[in-house]
C-alpha cells in the first residue's frame, strides 16, 4: 500500500514537465496532422503548477488511516 502512495505522489522537475510536454506535442502531431495539431493547441488551457508538494503528500497519507 505504501508503495502505491509513493506512485501518486512521485514529483517531476519542471524541466521534465516541459520535455514530457514536447513529446506528447510531438506525438499529437504526428496522429493528427500539424494544422489540426496547432488549432488543438491553440485552443488548449494551460495550467502550470510550481510549489511545495508537502500538502498532497500529507491528503494522500491521511487517506490511508
Amino acid at each position: 500500500m505504501l508503495c502505491l502512495v509513493y506512485l501518486q505522489i512521485q514529483r517531476l522537475t519542471f524541466d521534465d514537465q516541459i520535455k514530457s510536454f514536447k513529446k506528447t506535442k510531438e506525438a499529437i502531431t504526428a496522429k493528427l496532422g500539424e494544422a489540426a495539431a496547432n488549432k488543438h493547441f491553440n485552443d488548449a488551457t494551460y495550467f502550470i503548477g510550481i510549489g511545495n508538494t508537502s500538502h498532497s503528500k500529507m491528503y494522500s497519507l491521511s487517506q490511508l488511516f
